[in-house]
């Protein structure tokens, strides 16, 4: 039995792809690159029986590795077994027969390893899916259009661009990426590579939902905010099944207040330092009464405070000893306990 995944790379791109290499063992994928040949066995050989027993083949490409002919095999193999799943690391062109118009390829461009980026979502989800599935073979090329179907087009494709040029060139906030959403102009916008106006905006609002997500008791805030931008967007349906899957519901939380009580204490102390040995003396006094606040169920008690210059003191001249008294507020330093309902999505 091979490994889930296969990571075909350059030697010097190592560093960089130790995240991804990490990332992948987390969700708990078997995962194996040419580190892992055991001493004393041939490497080639043991790359060549990895690579084609593994489920899914992830193929890095950059600067390096498009020259390599050992990652231009390794990708050539996987694409023949139909378990070929590209990652591009540089921006830059890609080998010759496995361009963006050849194969579906994932951006991990600077990435670092950050789990709630959507471009790694995306590509943990293509390799669950291809490990899942087993190997799959690109669908044949369609057959070519009507020739009035193609005047049709470039004639819509000619407009369009005149139309997002002006509105580039006149700076109109986004216009031509509007424009690409409606309806009659998503066919050309593909056709002619525009749709990348809006994907680029889609992507970046997509990602800041999910870091929103991360956090614990996330609210529905940021996927409103996205379908309000994005509508027709790449993640709507499933901005609106989340929505759909939020709840109300009680929720606690921890409300910092202070509550002061009077003390009075009277002592006699028998120190060089009256006010200085009264101290620990009022510190436990006050402790004390602030005591029934942690009992309670609803405070948190964090500490009891009060005020060292309140402390008076008089010192008997026929004795080494000082009359010392305390009579001020203390102020008990509380968390209060309050529930509220709210919205949790998940």
């Amino acid at each position: 039995m091979g490994a889930d995944v296969f990571i075909s790379h350059k030697s010097e791109d190592k560093p960089r792809l130790r995240p991804l290499l990490d990332a992948l063992r987390a969700e708990g994928l078997s995962v194996w690159w040419d580190e892992d040949t055991s001493g004393g066995a041939s490497w080639r050989q043991t790359i060549e029986n990895e690579l084609k027993a593994a489920r899914c083949v992830i193929v890095c490409w950059s600067t390096l590795s498009i020259d390599s002919d050992y990652v231009l095999e390794e990708a050539e193999v996987a694409k023949k077994r139909g378990v070929l799943l590209p990652v591009v690391i540089d921006a830059g062109p890609l080998p010759f027969g496995f361009g963006l118009r050849e194969t579906q390829t994932r951006d991990l461009i600077g990435w670092r390893g950050d789990t709630g980026d959507v471009r790694w979502q995306r590509l943990l989800s293509d390799v669950r899916r291809i490990v899942t599935d087993g190997p799959h073979r690109p669908l044949a090329p369609p057959l070519p259009p009507p020739a009035w179907h193609r005047v049709a087009k470039i004639g819509g494709a000619l407009a369009l661009l005149v139309m997002l040029g002006l509105g580039l060139v006149n700076n109109l906030f986004g216009w031509p990426a509007a424009l690409c959403r409606q309806g009659w102009a998503k066919a050309v916008c593909r056709e002619t590579g525009l749709s990348r106006v809006i994907w680029q905006d889609d992507d970046v609002a997509w990602l800041g939902v999910m870091r929103h997500h991360q956090k614990p008791e996330a609210d529905g805030a940021a996927l409103r905010d996205y379908l309000a931008r994005f509508p027709e967007g790449m993640f709507a349906d499933e901005a609106r099944t989340r929505l759909a899957a939020c709840t109300t519901r009680p929720v606690e939380h921890w409300v910092p207040r202070d509550e002061v009580l009077p003390l009075y204490l009277s002592a006699t102390v028998q120190a060089d330092n009256g006010p200085a040995a009264m101290a620990p003396r009022v510190q436990e006094e006050a402790e004390r009464l602030c005591a029934p606040f942690a009992k309670s169920g609803i405070h948190r008690l964090e500490q009891a405070v009060f005020n060292a210059d309140a402390i008076a003191c008089d010192r008997s001249p026929a004795a080494k000893s000082w009359r010392c008294r305390f009579d001020a507020p203390v102020t008990c330093r509380l968390q209060v306990r309050q529930t509220v309902e709210r919205e949790v999505c998940p």
